[in-house]
């Protein structure tokens, strides 16, 4: 069942014609009382319903539902999410969605995109690849449900025809990576205001004349700066550094699209979402713009020493973006969290020495470690976090968050995906 106080999301398929259905469960999804299929993973899609003998006792004969990330003719074991007893009755799909994805080629961005297809969607991805790359979404090239822009999310223009018929837009473009801030402040802050701005505009404007769209705003853990508390709920305040410090010019930046994000809610009614993502990491993640994580997994699998600045001691926690995909989309699916902004990604911290000494040990690598001054690494200005640990209790109440990955598996994925890339010319 939903958790306790929430509302049921993720659902893919409404039963239809059914007298009185019974509420059912399992780990990945539920049936309530209404019919409704839901599933708690959101690539999880009814590839076909199909009805097939369950043997369940007293009742060895029943009908089930199949809904399954596995297509049916892959079936190999009881991964059904309802079950009922009256006649197998005709279903409903959740209707499709036109979906609009800025930065849809980046880190984030292709993994979201991913799971959206998978569940039926029909998806634009607007990108410059000023960080991305197509090739992200390479296991998706030459999906028919999917359309691939070049561009900026700056070109108003361009925005305009892109939002025609949209009903859903997930704004994740964005300067990301604490080194690319320390090198281009100017240009953080102009990516990540300007096409915010325009962004609302274009759709207040058709939200104003009838056009129903949805958006979600991919904000940071940045926008806390250094606020002393040492865990960080969604009402806390915004602590920033002097402007001198360039540093704190990204979570500043972000913090306004959150303001202006919220300003349209209220003013226009506009349905909003802001997330704040808390060190997200897996596959696919580059260090070149100073991610620590692939950093750490590159370094270790060649041998090389890993970097670690200042001493090691800061602490952060790392979510595995399937796991922050999966929540984004929940959010999204359900009308209760409107007009809130959430935490998402892991509460379980560590400090960035362990990391890279856990690092070294699963990847069974001979490398050491070696420290680095801020100094060395950005710049004399530079100023870091020591602490950074999310409040996810708004998060589990809204959607029964539950990450299926911990920080072993997390690095283990990295460190296979790693092995599988062709080596650096």
């Amino acid at each position: 069942m939903p958790p306790e106080g929430g509302t049921p999301t993720g659902a893919v398929a409404q039963v239809v014609g059914a007298p009185n259905p019974r509420a059912s469960s399992s780990p990945d999804g539920w049936v309530s009382g209404r019919g409704e299929i839901h599933c708690r993973r959101p690539a999880v899609r009814c590839h076909r319903i199909e009805r097939f003998p369950v043997n369940l006792r007293p009742q060895p004969a029943k009908a089930a539902y199949y809904v399954s990330d596995i297509p049916f003719d892959n079936y190999t074991g009881p991964q059904f999410l309802a079950v009922f007893t009256f006649p197998f009755p005709p279903f409903r799909p959740i209707s499709v969605q036109q979906v609009l994805v800025t930065g849809g080629a980046g880190f984030i961005g292709s993994y979201l995109v991913e799971a959206l297809l998978a569940r039926g969607d029909r998806v634009t991805v607007i990108d410059d690849e000023s960080t991305g790359q197509f090739e992200n979404l390479r296991s998706v090239a030459g999906h028919s449900a999917l359309t691939v822009v070049r561009g900026s999310v700056g070109d108003a223009a361009l925005l305009h025809r892109m939002l025609e018929g949209v009903q859903v837009v997930y704004h994740l473009a964005a300067a990301v990576g604490v080194a690319l801030i320390a090198r281009e402040p100017l240009a953080t802050i102009e990516r990540n205001i300007y096409p915010t701005q325009l962004l609302l505009d274009e759709i207040s404007a058709r939200h104003k004349a009838g056009q129903g769209i949805r958006f979600f705003l991919a904000s940071t853990s940045e926008v806390y700066g250094k606020n002393p508390k040492p865990v960080w709920d969604e009402e806390d305040d915004l602590v920033f550094g002097a402007t001198t410090r360039p540093r704190w010019s990204y979570g500043a930046s972000k913090a306004i699209d959150e303001f202006l994000t919220l300003a349209c809610a209220r003013q226009f009614g506009l349905p909003v979402v802001i997330a704040r993502f808390f060190n997200v990491v897996g596959p696919r993640q580059t260090g070149a713009y100073g991610m620590v994580l692939p950093r750490f997994v590159e370094a270790a699998l060649a041998g090389q020493p890993l970097v670690v600045h200042d001493d090691g001691r800061q602490v952060r926690c790392f979510a595995h973006v399937a796991d922050v995909v999966g929540a984004v989309i929940q959010l999204m699916n359900s009308n209760s969290t409107l007009g809130r902004i959430f935490n998402i990604g892991s509460d379980q911290p560590i400090s960035i020495l362990d990391l890279a000494n856990q690092v070294i040990t699963l990847a069974g690598s001979p490398s050491t470690v070696q420290f680095q001054t801020y100094t060395e690494a950005y710049d004399q200005d530079f100023e870091d976090i020591r602490l950074r640990v999310p409040d996810l209790t708004r998060l589990r109440q809204a959607i029964g968050y539950v990450p299926r990955y911990n920080l072993g598996g997390i690095i283990r994925d990295c460190i296979e995906a790693q092995k599988k890339q062709p080596p650096a010319r």
